[in-house]
């Protein structure tokens, strides 16, 4: 093998094609059994069965989760002291929608608003933080309400779906909470004064404090947080109702939240056919038609197309424009000096 640094961007590439190779598989395959499973005259009926009002419906609801998402980045940017409009953000997540829908990944998005707030004026630890914050109440958040919603249809019903997906999610909030716990006391910051603790991780665990210290601001992304997935469970819920799918609220934010967790598996492009089948699966179990299921499903990913669209069509103007999103992007600065917020200035020059 060649130690040079030729060589080892050759085997990067070698490596990087074998997974996309790997994964393409996969997603061929698991499409492959969901076409196998589905009977389509059934699809095709249940597909014109949606009235028009409520695809219509639904593209709004997706629109109008962006807000609750904006406004948890913007006020998690905003811990850091660093303060972007509202509008801007917005777009800019439009357009990560888009990058989202585009990429055969679930990261794209992320990685694009994470490059949009890089150069904030005060270190790129607060690019970061923000985004991974976002995503961990996020998730935490949904697993939660699935798990409440699980225990409650298994005392009601002792459906072995909603007791193993209880269990599951009481597991995935306890190890949450306890590693929320080792943060919230401060313990992390043991780790990042190590000698042997790499600069990035140093930098993250230091602008982590932030947040730690307004524990009111992480309150609030939670209850932005169950706001977007309620709604984002709601679009389920309307999908089946529409095609007269007899299935309960509570049983959809059990299916949500097993296959948002699902599709995190880096096993498939972009969650194809693993979240489809996931989803199919699981509402079948709960007595759904199978093609009931996966209409649902890929509505879901039809409708949301036309919001990532819109995303498109911002970032076509961005990339024609004069590169006036990135310097306004640059251009947002700290409500007060690092030092104001406990963090020492030399530390943050020398590690930025």
């Amino acid at each position: 093998m060649d130690p040079s640094p030729r060589g080892e961007s050759a085997n990067r590439q070698g490596r990087s094609r074998l997974v996309f190779a790997l994964k393409l598989i996969v997603t061929v395959g698991l499409i492959a059994a969901i076409v196998r499973h589905v009977e389509w005259a059934g699809f095709a009926r249940y597909v014109g069965d949606y009235p028009v009002w409520l695809i219509a419906a639904v593209v709004g609801l997706w629109a109008a989760m962006m807000l609750p998402s904006v406004e948890k980045w913007r006020a998690l940017l905003a811990v850091h002291g660093l303060r972007y409009p509202f509008g801007r953000l917005l777009r800019w997540y439009f357009i990560g929608s888009f990058y989202n829908q585009v990429l055969p990944t679930m990261v794209g998005g992320d990685a694009y608003r994470v490059l949009k707030t890089l150069d904030n004026g005060r270190h790129r630890a607060c690019a970061v933080l923000p985004v991974f914050i976002e995503r961990v109440t996020g998730l935490s958040s949904l697993v939660a309400m699935g798990a409440a919603a699980a225990a409650w249809d298994w005392a009601e019903t002792g459906h072995a779906v909603s007791g193993v997906s209880a269990v599951a999610g009481a597991g995935f909030v306890a190890a949450v909470a306890v590693g929320g716990a080792v943060w919230a006391r401060g313990w992390l910051g043991g780790l990042a004064a190590r000698r042997w603790c790499p600069g990035p991780v140093r930098s993250l665990v230091r602008y982590g404090d932030d947040l730690r210290r307004r524990p009111g601001v992480l309150l609030y992304t939670v209850g932005l947080s169950v706001a977007f997935h309620l709604m984002r469970v709601l679009i389920f819920w309307l999908l089946l109702w529409g095609i007269g799918a007899d299935v309960g609220f509570g049983r959809v934010t059990v299916v949500a939240a097993a296959t948002m967790v699902i599709g995190m598996l880096p096993i498939s492009l972009g969650g194809w056919g693993l979240v489809d089948g996931a989803f199919l699966v699981l509402m079948e179990a709960y007595g759904v038609p199978a093609e009931a299921g996966l209409t649902a499903a890929l509505m879901s990913r039809v409708t949301v197309v036309w919001v990532a669209l819109a995303g498109g069509l911002m970032a076509l103007f961005e990339r024609r424009g004069s590169g006036l999103a990135d310097e306004e992007g640059a251009a947002a600065v700290a409500e007060r000096p690092p030092e104001h917020l406990g963090v020492d200035a030399s530390i943050d020059r020398a590690s930025g």
